[in-house]
């Protein structure tokens, strides 16, 4: 059975001269045909479409028309009194700006019909994705406030919060160049999972319309830029990392790192200092008249004790310190290796890793070889005092 958007599409494809004031249409019909008089009969008997004799104007009764088969005809056409009929794009988003109830519906612009067109249009795709982002926003936000053509969107975070105006044109939709992955919906309404992938979201979204100005259109444009970050700081999250926590404490990470290892080598060179000052303090124990060789032979034992203690245990702690810190590294640097948005970090910690670390090793190296040296000046000061003096005594 037809209905009046069947005779609307019918008859308006059927119009020359088309054209459009407010909610009417006018043109002609021409060359009437008997396929017309069912579409016709309809609207008429609704009230929405007048016939009239194109050449005078006067009024056609639809009861005569049959006199006007194969002429023409012109035609007053209440449209706006059929809500799923949209004459332009235009018209089509105005009315359904936020929302699409209809499941059938016809834009005369695209000569496109919802429950009728096989292959769907493209401009309806973007219009249908469009309002996927909206929904979903709104499922998303904290706070919604909604009146007539006017949407507000409120989104809040510990530290920030913004407001968003859902406010878009026609322009902006034949923009649009991304699709809503039915799974990344799904996820935000898993029980479980919803509610950390909701707020990592939301960060990035506040964190993206702070630097847009809150602009809808803007959003638009930067969907997958948004989702990017998204993913990134979700799958970071997973490994308990966040990728805003990186990027704003990634200076801190780095000085944390430095402490660290100067921390080590700071001791390793304050005990350049304590080293000599010990071996002088055994020296001065020393008996250098070479009479007491017993002496002098126990200051050597303690002399070999604290050297053994320095290599041993100070610098093999101080060792086992920086290559703590080296697999800690390591570690980090394997979580960020494959995130394109962290490879200035990753660089600079490799550099750090390359070069830094390695002058490190050589400094303890170098102290190392200093306090060997200074033993071995103790151990020949005790051969001297024990083959020159105490033996000539003897």
């Amino acid at each position: 059975m037809m209905n009046k958007l069947d005779c609307a599409v019918s008859l308006t494809n059927r119009l020359i001269n088309y054209s459009k004031n407010g909610s009417y249409i006018y043109g002609t019909i021409e060359n009437l045909l008997e396929n017309d008089l069912p579409y016709l009969e309809i609207l008429i008997n609704l009230s929405l479409v007048e016939i009239s004799n194109p050449i005078d104007k006067s009024s056609v009764d639809f009861h005569s028309i049959n006199t006007f088969l194969t002429k023409d005809v012109f035609i007053e056409f209440k449209v706006g009194n059929i809500s799923t009929y949209y004459d332009t794009l235009y018209d089509f988003i105005t009315k359904n700006k936020f929302k699409l109830r209809q499941t059938d519906y016809f834009i005369k612009e695209l000569n496109y019909r919802a429950s009728r067109n096989i292959k769907i249009n493209d401009f309806i795709i973007k219009y249908k994705t469009n309002l996927e982002l909206i929904d979903f926003l709104k499922d998303i936000c904290d706070y919604d406030k909604s009146l007539g053509n006017v949407l507000k969107l409120f989104f809040y975070r510990t530290s920030n919060g913004v407001e968003l105006d859902i406010e878009y044109k026609l322009e902006d939709i034949k923009k649009i160049k991304f699709n809503i992955d039915e799974n990344f919906i799904l996820n935000f309404k898993v029980a479980l999972k919803g509610s950390d992938r909701k707020q990592l979201f939301i960060n990035e979204l506040i964190n993206f319309l702070d630097k847009n100005g809150n602009s809808y259109q803007k959003l638009l444009e930067g969907w997958d830029i948004l989702i990017s970050n998204y993913e990134i700081s979700y799958a970071l999250f997973l490994e308990g990392f966040s990728f805003d926590k990186i990027k704003n404490s990634s200076t801190e990470y780095f000085q944390n790192i430095v402490d660290r290892i100067y921390d080590s080598i700071a001791k390793a060179s304050n005990y350049i200092f304590g080293v000599p000052i010990g071996f002088i303090f055994l020296l001065n124990n020393f008996d250098f008249s070479g009479i007491s060789i017993f002496k002098n032979t126990n200051i050597l034992i303690l002399g070999i004790i604290f050297y053994t203690m320095i290599r041993v245990i100070l610098f093999e702690n101080i060792k086992q310190s920086i290559e703590a810190i080296e697999d800690e590294l390591e570690k980090f640097l394997k979580k960020i290796e494959n995130y394109t948005e962290l490879n200035e970090i990753h660089e600079q910690l490799i550099n750090f890793k390359n070069i830094d670390l390695k002058r490190q090793y050589s400094k303890i190296h170098l102290v190392k070889v200093l306090t060997t040296i200074i033993f071995i000046i103790f151990c020949l000061t005790y051969l001297y005092v024990f083959i020159d003096l105490s033996i000539f005594l003897t």
